[in-house]
């Protein structure tokens, strides 16, 4: 079987890791739709996510190395919000260049089920 959804599992055999992992989840990133009607005074944003999801992450017994969990569905829980009047402040013009990075903190090495997310960026004041 290529696909598995039960209650409390959700596995893609022998492609899980991979799918989340290295091809990050993009192929269902357009299933994500949680924010799409997010307002708090004012319209919210967030930059592009193109970081694996920040959660469920486990131990594998048999490896001792970091895999996503296949108990619950890979998501990107954790996120970061702005606001449109700080966006303007992040975004290139003809007389700042600004850095952005928006992504997981410890990719690499497990933390926790959850990893953090952070935005790092250099901003303009004008």
């Amino acid at each position: 079987s290529v696909v598995t959804v039960e209650t409390h599992r959700f596995d893609l055999h022998s492609i899980h890791d991979w799918f989340f992992r290295l091809g990050r989840g993009q192929m269902v990133k357009k299933y994500n739709g949680e924010l799409a009607q997010v307002v708090f005074g004012g319209k919210l944003l967030e930059e592009s996510v193109f970081f694996q999801p920040s959660r469920h992450y486990g131990i594998a017994k048999a490896t001792g190395k970091e895999e996503f969990m296949k108990n619950l569905c890979p998501a990107w829980a954790d996120r970061v919000l702005y606001n449109e009047k700080l966006s303007d402040l992040f975004r290139h013009d003809s007389f700042c260049a600004s850095g952005l990075y928006y992504g997981l903190v410890a990719e690499k090495k497990f933390v926790g089920q959850h990893k953090p997310v952070a935005l790092h960026a250099t901003i303009c004041l004008k």
